[in-house]
């Protein structure tokens, strides 16, 4: 865990201290965006859409194997309750838990996702910022807010890799939203 943590810190001090003059991005989000659209290389948001929606067909599926299969071998994913999912193989594994046509606490339910910005780091690494919306479900963990009866948001930070041609979750950090007044 401590190599991909100085990894991806060297990954943000790069992107951070580049040598180009927009290096430290302009103020305004909208520039911000328009510059990440113009270093893009062609498709590679696209790649990334890509990804979001096999994770919804698996989720919408109740496919724990293909949900697991989003991520690479050795993910990590911290959970809305702060606990840790590490390596494919586990998450795959909790996922098909999850989704038990029996008993799994998210066997009926609906994930959807908004992708509020994704920014490309290089040309391999991606971060990704979605609000994913879960309904549904029959239980959700101890400790997890619903925003109101029955909907459970979370704000989604990915850091995405492309490995071998395909794009892949590496890092995965869910932060509940709290209870609508």
């Amino acid at each position: 865990m401590t190599a991909k943590l100085t990894i991806a810190a060297g990954l943000l001090v790069l992107a951070a201290c580049g040598d180009t003059p927009d290096s430290l991005g302009p103020a305004n989000p909208e520039e911000r965006g328009m510059l990440r659209a113009n270093a893009v290389a062609a498709g590679q948001q696209d790649d990334i859409y890509d990804l979001i929606a096999a994770q919804s067909a698996a989720w919408a599926a109740h496919d724990g194997i293909a949900y697991g299969n989003t991520y690479t071998v050795d993910a990590e994913i911290v959970n809305p309750v702060g606990g840790f999912l590490v390596g494919r193989a586990t998450i795959a594994n909790q996922h098909v838990f999850l989704f038990n046509p029996a008993t799994g606490p998210f066997r009926t339910s609906t994930s959807t996702w908004a992708v509020r910005d994704i920014q490309f780091l290089t040309g391999t690494v991606a971060l990704v910022k979605l609000d994913v919306t879960l309904t549904g479900f029959s239980a959700t963990p101890p400790g997890l807010p619903q925003v109101q009866p029955g909907v459970v948001m979370n704000r989604v930070t990915w850091v995405a890799v492309k490995d071998r041609g395909e794009w892949l979750i590496d890092y995965q950090q869910m932060t509940p939203l709290p209870p609508l007044p």
